[in-house]
């Protein structure tokens, strides 16, 4: 039986529902679709063969939904004269299933995403029922394999795993779309300060076009290098060292920019945070590893670059917070510079409610590790993980949307459309604005940095939170009682008891010991290999790691290649020719490449180009 609950000027389909299909690969521009499968909670399972009969069951579900017998003459007008009524459709891979109903649906279909050719929601308006498909691994972040050992859920994943969901939030309508989104929702339920929930909007209403542009710029992701002495050599007894939830780590510990920005001298009063815009003439590297991305030195002459990082410049103008100017300073030499703008924000600790919540799921995941009770600690990780997710993601950036059958991203162009999007991002009413994130990820650069310059030439390998050095120091130790004596200041300021920033001794934020390497070879970043006393371990991106199979640390060479066979990856193909919409699933080759990381990156997880007749590749 179809349950049903009335929302203010909608009605809900409370009975889950879950779409497969199947289809079959031709080739790379050619795939075959042999038949859906869709299971309605309490209704049973549907099935049929091609996309004009799930279209021709979606019409005859629309009736059954809002109560009115399609064999009677006044079918229509019964439905017509209800409110919409909006069905909830659980699927793994939305986005081919969302591919293929283009064949269909292609004018009629709507999106809800932030990523382009990956709807989170896709809306298929039905005579006045719209069916809703979710990306269920989108909210749930494992497969269905994983879910279902996890949970131990049996039957259909999908529909036993989303009445735990059902079951939690009370029904479908109020279940979060994504992680990120149930994260959120956390937050502001444990944030109790009006005053700071005021004061972010304050902050986020105070952005102009080129304030936003400035902290755009300013943004940094976590630090990476290979030491270009080390690079593709072997090295013995390398000592490796890991923060503990670095981003989690600082998001608990310092104070960040919380009001909107004023312009001012550059006079580095400890109650503030400042963001410049500084010309350098004649800069030179003073350390073998690079600090700061060439990729953020367009703005000058002369700029040369080693690995990712700036080598060299005659002149270059950056746009960058106040720790990374410092950091800059100590690693760089310089003949003068000029500080073009300086702006500053008076610096807060994150809500107490916020920094609490934080270490409680630092402590779940810290005490759950080992305990057998995989999906809590999952989640507990994941949780923690996300913190640093939710405070740096872009609330006011170009939409991507899907209309008129066709893929579109509406750009900012100017003041006019960043005002728009700006007061639209405020309806959601955030707890944190965009600048709380620039200032995370510099926070664990800072602490990063101190040590590498200090480590400089013993340093091989580093990356975001983790350092591999040929020396061991005790200068990650000292690190750590400065991110102690910071923990128990904000513990002292928010009456946070102390204890619960290390569960089980392990302090959140502080460098930890991990594998030491008998041997250790990087090629670049993210792609080497170690040997310990328990065997080769190899990382490299766009490889799964049980897929690599390295018999010796010296097998890790330049341009390796993996047959679609040994590769364990897929290509996903979404073709389209005309009005004719297929996905074509295909095992992949891999090569690595002799190219940067960022490159990489691009080469591995595809590209877009949404034109007809042009294929649209992913790499999976």
């Amino acid at each position: 039986m179809v349950k049903i609950v009335k929302r203010h000027r909608t009605q809900e389909v409370d009975n889950i529902m879950s779409l497969k299909i199947q289809t079959r690969t031709i080739s790379r521009t050619e795939a075959v679709f042999e038949g859906w499968e869709l299971e309605v909670e309490d209704e049973g399972v549907f099935r049929g063969e091609t996309l004009e009969d799930l279209k021709r069951y979606l019409l005859a579900m629309s009736y059954v939904v809002h109560g009115a017998d399609v064999s009677e003459p006044w079918a229509d007008f019964v439905v017509a004269g209800t409110p919409c009524v909006i069905c909830h459709i659980y699927a793994y891979d939305a986005a081919v299933i969302f591919h293929w109903l283009r064949n269909v649906y292609n004018l009629e279909l709507s999106v809800f995403t932030n990523t382009w050719a990956h709807p989170i929601t896709a809306d298929i308006p039905v005579n006045n029922t719209i069916f809703r498909l979710h990306d269920v691994e989108r909210l749930v972040g494992k497969s269905a394999e994983e879910w279902a050992n996890d949970e131990n859920l049996t039957g259909n994943v999908i529909i036993e795993g989303m009445k735990k969901y059902r079951e939690k939030y009370g029904s479908l309508y109020n279940i979060p779309i994504t992680q990120a989104g149930e994260l959120r929702r956390k937050c502001k339920k444990a944030i109790k300060s009006k005053k700071w929930m005021a004061q972010t909007a304050e902050t986020i209403k105070s952005y102009t076009y080129k304030t936003y542009r400035d902290l755009v710029l300013a943004f940094a992701g976590g630090t990476m290098g290979v030491n270009e002495y080390y690079k593709r050599m072997k090295i013995r007894n390398v000592h490796s060292f890991d923060m503990s939830s670095a981003y989690p780590g600082v998001m608990v510990t310092r104070k960040f920019p919380v009001t909107p920005w004023e312009p001012c001298g550059y006079d580095r009063d400890e109650n503030y945070r400042y963001y410049l815009v500084v010309k350098f003439e004649n800069v030179r590297a003073k350390t073998i590893n690079k600090f700061f991305p060439f990729a953020k030195c367009k703005d000058g002459r002369g700029q040369r670059d080693e690995g990712l990082g700036l080598k060299s410049a005659d002149e270059v103008t950056i746009t960058v917070t106040d720790v990374d100017f410092e950091i800059f300073k100590k690693t760089y030499s310089y003949e003068s510079l000029e500080i073009l703008e300086c702006y500053r924000s008076r610096a807060e600790y994150l809500p107490a409610e916020l920094i609490r919540l934080i270490l409680g799921d630092y402590g779940k995941k810290t005490n759950l590790k080992g305990t057998g009770r995989i999906s809590e600690y999952r989640k507990a990780k994941v949780d923690c993980n996300l913190y640093y997710g939710v405070a740096v993601t872009k609330t006011i950036t170009d939409e991507i949307s899907f209309g008129r059958g066709e893929w579109h991203r509406d750009e900012i162009l100017d003041e006019k459309d960043f005002i728009i999007r700006r007061d639209d991002s405020l309806k959601s009413k955030p707890f944190l604005s965009y600048q709380i994130g620039v200032w995370v990820t510099a926070y664990v650069r800072d602490i990063m940095w101190e040590i590498i310059q200090k480590l400089d030439r013993y340093v091989v390998y580093y990356d975001t939170d983790c350092i591999k050095c040929v020396k061991f120091s005790d200068e990650f130790e000292q690190a750590n009682e400065k991110i102690r004596e910071r923990i128990r200041k904000v513990a002292e300021d928010l009456n946070i008891p102390v204890d619960d920033f290390s569960p089980k001794g392990r302090t959140i934020g502080c460098f930890e010991r991990e594998d030491f390497a008998l041997e250790f070879k990087a090629l670049d970043i993210k792609r080497y290999a170690y040997r310990t006393e328990s065997g080769i371990v190899a990382k490299i991106t766009g490889m799964p790691n049980d897929h690599i199979n390295l018999q010796d640390v010296d097998d890790l060479k330049p341009y390796m290649q993996w047959s679609a066979e040994e590769s364990g990856r897929y290509l996903i193909i979404y073709n389209r020719n005309g009005n004719n919409f297929s996905v074509s699933k295909l095992p992949a080759e891999f090569t690595m490449g002799d190219y940067p990381e960022f490159e990489a990156f691009r080469l591995i997880m595809g590209w877009y180009k949404d034109t007809t007749g042009t294929n649209i590749f992913r790499g999976l």
